[in-house]
């Protein structure tokens, strides 16, 4: 019988998750393994029926389910659902929970991440500031959402990398939203002091706040504003790539996409019996490279 494997993302107008998808289909190919997708949508009630559905029946359920988790939290009972009938279960993203129990209740099944060092991502960004900002400069730097592990990570990488060195950064933000950083730039832009740069350097948890943190600071008609140097983080060809190389944005983070190294685990797993780690993570690279940025100023 052919082993079956699902791929379960959120979001089918995303650029990114599309990506995802044509990497884990060509992976699929490559090992000669069927791959289905399915976009469970943002409702993490939904998201949940969705993945229930999926291995609640034998003739829909995989081999092994490939899964973008909406949340953080709260996902540990249907992991543990899927063990039980037998599903293997491969996370694209970090979680909270604790799914260590559910690995010592079914040791045959294998429930495993294969996600960006998140850690490493905001290390990377931090030393973009290093490059961008120097000794008694301000940052703004927009975060997403900080009840996100993943937001909460990036920002610890950035302490890490940037403590000691003199830099000023500014959390705010706090919402993926690329609507709510520009407001938050706009307010920081309101309330700065005459005669003083509100901060020298913005950066983004991601590009599309970034970029809408950039927008803002060119439709103020000072050049002065204009020239803050802008980074972000996510790296798609289409998005943030697109925007370093046109100018708009001076630097991102290219994260790593794991579908399909997530695809390959578990081909290892169904073809030739080799059992993942609980944890693969996918090292994110600078773009440009750390080695060949050089201050904006």
């Amino acid at each position: 019988m052919a082993h079956r494997l699902t791929l379960a993302l959120v979001d089918a107008a995303n650029p990114f998750q599309q990506l995802l998808r044509a990497d884990a289909e060509a992976a699929a190919r490559r090992e000669g393994l069927s791959l289905e997708t399915t976009f469970t949508g943002e409702s993490f009630t939904n998201h949940l029926a969705v993945l229930r559905k999926l291995i609640g029946h034998p003739s829909t359920r995989p081999d092994v389910l490939i899964v973008m988790a909406v949340r953080d939290q709260g996902i540990e009972k249907v992991v543990r659902e899927a063990a039980a009938v037998g599903v293997h279960w491969l996370l694209l993203n970090a979680i909270e929970d604790d799914l260590d129990p559910v690995r010592r209740e079914f040791p045959a099944i294998t429930v495993s991440t294969v996600c960006p060092d998140e850690l490493e991502t905001g290390r990377i960004q931090g030393y973009q500031m290093l490059t961008f900002a120097g000794h008694g400069s301000r940052v703004l730097y927009l975060e997403g959402n900080p009840r996100s592990l993943t937001s909460r990570q990036r920002a610890a990488g950035m302490r890490e990398a940037t403590a000691g060195s003199g830099i000023e950064v500014a959390v705010a933000g706090h919402d993926w939203d690329p609507a709510r950083a520009a407001q938050t730039v706009r307010e920081w832009l309101r309330l700065s002091v005459a005669g003083r740069m509100p901060f020298e350097l913005v950066t983004g948890q991601n590009d599309a706040i970034a970029e809408a943190a950039r927008q803002v600071l060119a439709e103020t008609g000072r050049q002065d504003l204009a020239r803050i140097p802008v980074t972000g983080c996510d790296g798609a060809p289409d998005a943030g790539l697109k925007a370093v190389r046109e100018g708009r944005l001076t630097a991102t983070v290219v994260l790593p996409r794991c579908a399909g190294p997530a695809v390959e685990a578990a081909a290892r797993l169904l073809l030739r019996g080799q059992r993942p780690s609980p944890v693969i993570a996918l090292r994110p690279e600078s773009f440009p490279t750390l080695e060949v940025l050089r201050p904006t100023a």
